[in-house]
């Protein structure tokens, strides 16, 4: 075959390749559904955000039209007891100050609405942490790819005997002078050979760890996260932050799970590949109720 011929060979594949076509999809019977997205801590207490569903490829539509505002949302202690939420603002639901959540204590999130029906969690429980003092900050002597000075956070976590392990850690700069904090948006494993075998994987700038790296051994972290330049404004100088923390989030099986099918794969071959369906544990609609307990290291960055 002639060069000419191989040009025109290629040439055609890539005008077949580069052709686009919309195809629209018609979803028959569609029928909108509450859409959960609810937490519970000791630290941050116990937060609803409702919304509704939509059908895919539909008209765009605005989040603040999603938002459900008019529910009965409750939640039932393990004992028994019922507290009702307030609604607050954009489909957001608030426990008053009577509800005290509680360690290793079971919870479930009912709601119910006179359009898109009932919903009803499984029953989680909050965590006991075992994070205690766990981690040391230093200031290394390396830049990072972007020039930019390192701190180096080593994370030391325990196997305590019949407890499942699950952690979410987040990096945060703080710069006190302007009363703001803003996450850190590069923060790198230094020692992979640690979680190598294991389900340790990044979403957006959370780094998560399951139980099946621990193997009844403890597990040694090591990251190198950016000490970060805050501009002002364009044209003005940066600041520096005064503080940079880490939150460690000792997670719920649950939560774990639905932030691990969260997390689009970035390998070239799963390209094609079919979407993976979220995570859920609500029965009547869609979503997650997951629990929690964190801790927030602060360290001072030397000036």
């Amino acid at each position: 075959m002639s060069k000419r011929s191989n040009l025109l060979l290629w040439g055609g594949i890539f005008l077949i390749l580069g052709c686009d076509k919309d195809i629209q999809y018609t979803f028959l019977n569609f029928k909108a559904q509450l859409v959960v997205n609810a937490s519970i801590s000791i630290e941050d207490g116990l937060i609803v955000r409702l919304s509704r569903s939509v059908p895919p490829g539909g008209d765009e539509v605005y989040f603040k039209d999603l938002q459900v505002k008019d529910a009965l949302v409750q939640v039932i202690a393990e004992d028994g007891k019922t507290f009702t939420l307030i609604h607050s603002e954009k489909g957001t639901y608030l426990p008053d100050s009577t509800f005290k959540p509680a360690n290793r204590t079971k919870y479930v999130l009912k709601v119910s609405h006179r359009t898109y029906g009932n919903i009803e969690s499984d029953s989680v429980i909050i965590p006991q942490s075992n994070i205690s003092d766990a981690v040391i900050a230093t200031i290394t002597d390396k830049l990072s790819i972007n020039d930019e000075q390192l701190i180096q956070y080593k994370i030391n976590l325990q196997d305590p005997e019949n407890t499942q392990n699950y952690y979410r850690f987040v990096f945060k700069n703080i710069y006190a002078t302007v009363n703001r904090k803003t996450t850190a948006s590069n923060s790198f494993l230094r020692n992979p050979s640690s979680t190598s075998a294991c389900s340790y994987f990044s979403y957006f700038a959370s780094k998560f760890i399951g139980d099946e790296c621990f193997n009844g051994k403890p597990v040694t972290l090591i990251f190198d996260t950016e000490i970060e330049k805050l501009f002002i404004a364009p044209g003005a100088n940066y600041i520096l932050p005064s503080d940079m923390s880490v939150e460690i989030i000792y997670l719920s099986k649950e939560a774990f799970e639905y932030y691990r099918s969260r997390k689009v794969p970035e390998d070239f071959e799963h390209t094609f590949s079919d979407p993976l369906p979220l995570t859920s544990n609500v029965k009547g609609g869609l979503g997650m109720f997951i629990a929690y307990t964190s801790q927030q290291f602060v360290f001072k960055v030397p000036k």
